[in-house]
């Protein structure tokens, strides 16, 4: 499911455009993964963590 999240957070898509590119797995629990991606974000936050995709989207504002 981390591949999932990773192609959302790094193409700036929404996980039902990128459930549409082929993840035929994921279409049919679109809302569970969602609430499963919230409550991922909501905990890193809560603990001040970061994870590789963090790191990525605070490069990329670093530049522009």
């Amino acid at each position: 499911m981390s591949d999932v999240y990773s192609r959302c957070v790094n193409t700036r898509h929404r996980l039902s455009e990128v459930a549409g590119d082929g993840l035929s797995v994921v279409r049919g629990a679109l809302e569970a993964i969602a609430g499963l991606f919230k409550a991922y974000v909501a905990r890193k936050r809560a603990k001040g963590n970061r994870d590789f995709d963090d790191l990525l989207l605070l490069w990329r504002a670093a530049l522009l």
